[in-house]
């Protein structure tokens, strides 16, 4: 078991939030779940969703993968849902777009073709803020940032 939770430490009573569920959930509950005989949970430190790692190769590290999966949670494209997903880069590697998680976004294959056949465009204006462009020129903002 992975739990990404964002607890405030200064109010223990107040439910953290699961990021890979995005679900509430009370801290006794997470006691719970850690004592529980047989069950192995992993413990991450803290990702910066805003930060930006970076690496030389075509492929993310984990740790990128990781962070942009966090920050996007789905694919990015107007109105979809989907959770199995490509990343993707924005500023394609080939003509020098860095492999980062600022230039890497979740895209479905329906989507990520769209982008790369389709004359779909996009850009990241911050970290989990999207604005699309079509191919007629409408434009499409997707919010993914997460709320306070």
């Amino acid at each position: 078991m992975t739990i990404y939770a964002h607890l405030d430490p200064t109010d223990p009573d107040t439910p953290a939030v699961l990021d890979n569920i995005l679900t509430p959930v009370l801290v006794e509950q997470i006691k719970t779940w850690c004592q529980t005989a047989g069950t192995k949970v992993t413990i991450k430190p803290v990702i910066d969703l805003t930060s930006d790692p970076t690496t030389t190769a075509y492929r993310p590290t984990d740790a990128i993968r990781e962070q942009v999966t966090l920050r996007d949670r789905t694919c990015v494209f107007p109105d979809c849902g989907r959770r199995k997903v490509d990343l993707d880069h924005i500023d394609p590697f080939d003509l020098g777009g860095p492999t980062s998680a600022h230039n890497l976004a979740m895209l479905c294959r329906r989507h990520h073709r769209a982008k790369t056949h389709g004359r779909w465009s996009y850009r990241m204006l911050q970290p989990g803020l999207y604005e699309w462009t079509s191919p007629t020129g409408a434009t499409y903002l997707v919010d993914r940032r997460r709320r306070p």
